[in-house]
């Protein structure tokens, strides 16, 4: 099957990277902006204060039971989610050492959707540049299961 524009299959497992960003990161980025179980962290910390898109924001490490910390940057005034700095693992085959490189991802133009407030713009800084607009949203809609299988 042809792979989509952007998409390619490389990583142990065949796991796949969009311009170089795992598809598990994007994945990552947009669940911690649902997240409320903190359960799975061992800690949780203010560790200071930063400028993130000219607007102060608290900073926050969250540490996981297992896997690597993230910092969190919450706008100080609506206390919104506006950035999220992790690690990311990958290895180009199964022999090779693993390596780690830094990735920022940023989260704008908040909207209302229903209950929810959510960015309808998420960009994750790697060369290249990976931009995610959200255009539709669709409320009570059923997805079949055909959609998240191969």
């Amino acid at each position: 099957a042809p792979e989509e524009p952007g998409f390619t299959g490389i990583g142990v497992g065949g796991a796949g990277f969009i311009k170089g960003n795992s598809a598990e990161n994007v994945e990552r980025c947009l669940m911690s902006l649902l997240e409320w179980d903190i359960h799975d962290y061992k800690s949780i910390e203010l560790i200071g204060r930063a400028q993130v898109d000219k607007r102060w924001a608290y900073a926050l490490r969250f540490t996981p039971q297992q896997g690597d910390p993230q910092v969190r940057y919450y706008d100080m005034e609506n206390h919104l989610m506006v950035r999220m700095d992790q690690l990311l693992h990958y290895r180009m085959a199964k022999d090779l050492p693993e390596k780690a490189y830094a990735v920022a991802s940023y989260f704008r133009n908040y909207r209302q959707l229903g209950t929810l407030k959510l960015p309808h713009e998420i960009v994750i800084s790697h060369d290249p540049e990976l931009v995610f607009e959200l255009t539709h949203v669709k409320y009570g809609e059923e997805i079949p299961d055909s959609a998240f299988h191969d």
